[in-house]
């Protein structure tokens, strides 16, 4: 389990007043589960992931992580011990910033070192990156198939923890569902924790234990899937975080409608949203 608590981050700028980016957030995750982090741009999804992986230091609160290979504390200034950094994976929002070698092969490979047994070309093919492009350039990369081998050199390491920093940017559909089923796959059979920070939350909702939604660094709402759309029927902002057919469900079942929207869309709609759960755990 990795379990942040009463976590405060203070950034300041040039000329600027100092501003609270996290401000006394409570979080944690337990091994085998997923955690979600909604938020819009600037609401300190990205500070939050990067504190709880030790990146950023939190001062004032604590992150505690525990497995089966011992138990570290940090907290008040300090960043995540090196034991505890060798068990956690972070795939950050811009992939180029944590890929080395010179080809999608070498740079999976370096993260299988010493392992020389096939695994990194199973792991490229275990992402869905064509084999034609394992020997390519990274720089003749698209941004998605480098969020793939990135994706594939964390997995490689076998992280207990695995942090992931919008991981559909980039990706077309078939390559966010590509990458949801493997980050699945991985957590079952790994019995990993996962943090997720988005802004398409959509297949994460289905499996994910606890939500957190954050506004300018203030928790809005924190706990399970099942209690979210409450939440979001009693505060606008939480709602307008939610995937487009979670908010439509809302209103129909509020008994709204789009402006406009003729009485067969209604009906269809509501026949169509009858077959789906808020959650499908």
């Amino acid at each position: 389990m990795i379990r942040g608590e009463g976590l405060e981050v203070h950034r300041s700028w040039p000329g600027k007043s100092s501003r609270c980016s996290l401000c006394g957030v409570n979080l944690s995750v337990a091994a085998g589960r997923v955690g979600l982090i909604l938020g819009r741009s600037g609401a300190g999804k990205t500070t939050l992931l990067e504190t709880m992986a030790g990146l950023v230091a939190s001062s004032p609160g604590t992150v505690r992580f525990s497995s089966a290979a011992g138990q570290w504390r940090w907290g008040l200034g300090e960043l995540a011990p090196r034991e505890a950094r060798r068990r956690m994976g972070f795939l950050f929002q811009y992939p180029e910033r944590q890929l080395f070698g010179a080809t999608p092969l070498e740079d999976v490979e370096w993260g299988a070192m010493p392992r020389c047994d096939g695994a990194a070309e199973r792991a490229l093919e275990a992402v869905g990156l064509p084999p034609q492009l394992w020997a390519t350039s990274l720089r003749r990369l698209s941004r998605g198939e480098k969020r793939r081998v990135a994706l594939a050199g964390l997995l490689i390491r076998e992280p207990e923890v695995l942090f992931l920093d919008e991981p559909a940017v980039g990706l077309d559909p078939e390559g966010q569902a590509l990458l949801w089923q493997e980050v699945e796959a991985y957590r079952h059979g790994r019995g990993a924790a996962v943090l997720v920070a988005t802004h398409w939350p959509e297949p994460w909702l289905r499996c994910a234990a606890n939500v957190l939604c954050l506004e300018a660094g203030v928790v809005l709402f924190s706990g399970p899937v099942v209690a979210l759309p409450e939440a979001a029927r009693r505060n606008r902002a939480i709602a307008a975080l939610l995937p487009v057919t979670w908010r439509l469900r809302l209103e129909l079942e509020g008994g709204g409608a789009p402006p406009g929207a003729p009485p067969e869309w209604v009906a269809a709609a509501k026949r169509w949203l009858a077959a789906r759960a808020w959650s499908a755990r």
